[in-house]
């Protein structure tokens, strides 16, 4: 009849086992493209994000290992307990952030009908996020199916659906230095300068300038961003406009400013 001891071994060895498969099954899937995720109510998780679960348990069940050399086994047991609330702690903020993020992609499908990763880490400022995804090769100029591409995005263009963006300048710099052209146009000819002063966003509008953004560009139906700025009645966007060029009438437009 085996020993309590030597049952403990067994299901010791066992549970490691299980353990590290479970938690390489977990990172292997991260190399899956797209990575391999599960729904609970209503929440996105990856699997990958919880392999330091398993990692963490490994190192508590090493702790208190009998086999442990009985000399040094409370530095180790101390060593292995620390080790794995470390790793626990990491995990759980893992999951954490990255489930806010996937959950918010997921319902913001439904206002943002075939946007990409990258728009949608755009429009969050997401952007360690949207140094990855260009890492990986992501089109700045792809566009949804509103035609509006990650540029756009970051300049505010949806900020009249949830959820809102007012635009991104950090995004804009990163689009920057990729070498963006702020002047290609989609959704109706409007380009992202526009975007941004439809958003009032005076920080951002005077960046997309010193970037190269055309003040004088027209769009589809004959307006200018100057035009939108005055439909606004933002004096502070028009001053901004007009000292960098804007001419006070576009193509097509009848020079009135109209009332809000």
């Amino acid at each position: 009849m085996k020993s309590n001891s030597s049952i403990f071994k067994q299901k010791s060895f066992w549970m490691k086992i299980l353990l590290l498969i479970g938690g390489m099954a977990c990172n292997l899937s991260g190399t899956h493209q797209p990575v391999p995720s599960f729904e609970v109510q209503g929440h996105v998780f990856r699997y990958v994000d919880f392999s330091g679960f398993f990692w963490s348990i490994l190192c508590i069940i090493y702790a208190f290992d009998r086999q442990m050399n009985p000399k040094r086994a409370k530095v180790y047991r101390s060593y292995f307990l620390i080790l794995g609330a470390v790793i626990l702690a990491l995990a759980v903020g893992t999951i954490y952030k990255n489930s806010q993020r996937l959950t918010q992609e997921k319902n913001s499908s439904d206002y943002l009908p075939g946007s990409t990763p990258l728009m949608k880490a755009a429009m969050a400022g997401d952007t360690s996020r949207v140094k990855v995804l260009l890492g990986e090769g992501a089109d700045i100029y792809a566009r949804d199916k509103l035609d509006l591409s990650a540029i756009d995005y970051a300049s505010g263009a949806i900020q009249q659906l949830p959820p809102k963006s007012s635009g991104s300048m950090d995004v804009i710099r990163i689009f920057a230095e990729r070498g963006a052209d702020f002047n290609r146009s989609g959704l109706g000819g409007h380009t992202p300068l526009m975007y941004a002063v439809r958003s009032n966003n005076l920080a951002l509008i005077d960046l997309l300038i010193s970037k190269g953004a055309d003040v004088n560009r027209v769009s589809n139906d004959g307006h200018t961003a100057l035009f939108y700025a005055e439909l606004d009645q933002r004096q502070d966007v028009v001053d901004l406009l007009k000292k960098a060029g804007a001419q006070s009438k576009g193509p097509g437009e009848s020079g009135q400013t109209q009332s809000k």
